[in-house]
């Protein structure tokens, strides 16, 4: 036992200055806090010469690298390269070492990008506004229809209060359903005066000033120094129980004009019209004239336009029937839309040869007597 002493002890005095040997190693490379194989730096797939001098990074990020010197490496600027890649990230120094970050910048828009944005949302503004004016226009035109479907309603219940007579249009005897007469030029009073509306046949059955207007009637009268919504913009069937010859020049005129509903036998109730959007520049007294001329026997070459149609709703207009439904009509030919010009008076009796909107009218607002 005491031999075998003798042989362990040199041994033991050997293995625990080894073990301080590896443990001063560790130590050293710790602090050093890079890996190293023979003198070198690992970085990507390069190797670098150690610099003892040099700050250590202890918490990194990869950034390539090119496999140079130490001395061009020092020079290569801050990118990428073509080989591998090398740590770096924020020094560290010690605990108490203040920090920074290296390679970080500012980010923000360049003048191109912010051209490409500006140019998108006018893109998008030009796709979306006439979207949403048409939207607006057939929101519009749902409220419109729901307040000539009143007026309808109320023009029916006239009837069943007096023997399914109907209301008097410019009659001349019996007088008319609404007086007033509205003028786009200048400013009527009738522009603004409501109490025709209020002493007209119709009014006890709805007592509504809002539904004898389109909302999207827009023209206004100005008096003492105010612009003011003008009240009407709806007129009526110049075929009903209006003058035996419905303002026409022949004294046998050859059209009906309705005195009762059952008077209505060849179209029915839901084939004519009673009330219909009458264009700002146009409308004048109550009384909506439809020249018959050239519909029996057919001659187009002879049609013409007494009075015109509102176009408010995306080129259309709505009309009530004498069954109480309604019906929104787009106006196909441009002469029954034309452009309206602020402060004049839209000329009546216009030429319209083969217009298929004088037609349409035409056909809903009489028949032939037989």
């Amino acid at each position: 036992m005491k031999g075998m002493n003798r042989w362990l002890c040199p041994l033991r005095k050997f293995g625990r200055a080894a073990l301080l040997r590896s443990r001063s190693s560790v130590a050293a490379a710790a602090q050093q806090h890079r890996p190293t194989i023979d003198g070198f730096i690992v970085r990507g797939h390069g190797r670098e010469a150690v610099d003892p001098h040099e700050p250590v990074s202890r918490t990194a990020a990869f950034r390539p690298l090119q496999r140079s010197t130490p001395e061009s490496a020092r020079k290569q600027p801050e990118g990428c390269g073509p080989h591998g890649f090398r740590f770096v990230g924020r020094q560290s120094h010690g605990s108490g070492a203040r920090s920074s970050s290296i390679g970080n910048t500012a980010a923000g828009f360049t003048l191109i990008e912010l051209l490409v944005v500006i140019a998108i949302i006018a893109l998008l503004a030009g796709l979306l506004l006439p979207a949403l004016a048409r939207a607006k226009a057939h929101a519009q035109g749902v409220i419109c229809g729901g307040n000539l479907r009143q007026m309808g309603l109320s023009w029916l219940m006239y009837a069943d209060d007096n023997s399914d007579r109907i209301p008097p249009n410019e009659h001349g005897v019996q007088g008319t359903w609404v007086r007033g007469s509205l003028d786009y030029a200048v400013p009527a009073p009738d522009n603004t005066n409501v109490l025709h509306l209020m002493n007209s046949h119709l009014w006890p059955y709805h007592a509504n000033l809002g539904i004898w207007r389109c909302p999207s009637d827009k023209s206004t009268s100005r008096h003492g120094g105010k612009d003011l919504p003008r009240v009407r913009s709806i007129s009526m069937n110049s075929h009903l129980n209006s003058r035996s010859n419905a303002w026409d020049d022949r004294e046998d005129y050859p059209f009906k004009i309705y005195r009762k509903i059952t008077d209505m036998i060849l179209r029915g109730p839901s084939g004519i019209f009673v009330l219909v959007d009458e264009r700002e520049d146009r409308i004048n007294n109550g009384y909506f004239g439809v020249e018959m001329s050239g519909f029996e026997p057919r001659r187009p070459a002879i049609w013409r336009m007494i009075d015109f149609p509102a176009s408010y709703h995306n080129g259309s207009g709505n009309l009530v029937f004498a069954d109480g439904h309604t019906e929104r009509k787009r106006w196909l030919d441009k002469r029954t839309v034309p452009p309206v010009h602020k402060g004049k008076n839209l000329v009546p009796f216009e030429s319209a040869p083969s217009n298929p909107d004088v037609l349409w009218l035409q056909e809903r607002a009489t028949e032939p007597k037989r």
